[in-house]
């Protein structure tokens, strides 16, 4: 069994063409709601930790049905947690270590760094640093860029399409991000720019 995403699979194939005759493909969707809180609930009961509500619906908000995520948030809520009670002080907290440790292994390394340009860098700071919405509007977003950014606009996001960071909204002109903890990454990068 080999595991791994789509654009890899195509990269074997492009190497060896029969792996796409050998291999079935399986798709693995991303946990629903309802798994996401039972793994949270009975990971935290295995280690006699109890959950607040408040906290069950935070953690899995963000971690958007990603194991891995789930992983990261769960780890940091049990080691920030120092009274057996996971509240939603704790989800937070947990979600921001969760996000800054994201953004060490994948927001930095395949985005940042692929983003050459400064105005590309200053384009994902003030669309990432309005708030926490998970889609924009292009015209909505043109009108904060300088006239230098608005000419690189479209580039910019092609670029970030093919990063897999945006993609095309339902409705014409929407972006959306694709996922809820690079976008929360993202944002918090916009607001340290900000207070320095």
């Amino acid at each position: 069994m080999i595991c791994g995403v789509e654009e890899r699979r195509r990269q074997l194939i492009l190497q060896h063409e029969s792996v796409g005759r050998i291999f079935d493909v399986v798709t693995i969707e991303c946990m629903t709601p309802k798994e996401m809180n039972e793994f949270f609930l009975k990971a935290f009961q295995s280690a006699h930790i109890s959950v607040d509500d408040e906290a069950l619906n935070m953690m899995p908000h963000y971690a958007a049905g990603f194991p891995k995520v789930m992983h990261l948030i769960g780890n940091a809520a049990y080691w920030l947690d120092r009274d057996g009670r996971i509240d939603k002080d704790d989800a937070m907290d947990a979600v921001l270590m969760a996000a800054d440790e994201v953004g060490k292994r994948y927001v930095n390394q395949q985005i940042y760094a692929a983003l050459h340009s400064a105005d590309y860098h200053s384009i994902l700071a003030k669309i990432g640093g309005k708030d926490l919405a998970m889609s924009f509007m292009k015209p909505d977003a043109a009108k904060e860029l300088t006239e230098t950014e608005k000419k690189k606009f479209n580039n910019f996001l092609q670029k970030m399409k093919r990063l897999k960071v945006l993609r095309a909204g339902e409705v014409k002109g929407e972006y959306v991000f694709n996922v809820r903890m690079v976008r929360f990454y993202i944002w918090l990068q916009s607001i340290k720019k900000k207070e320095v």
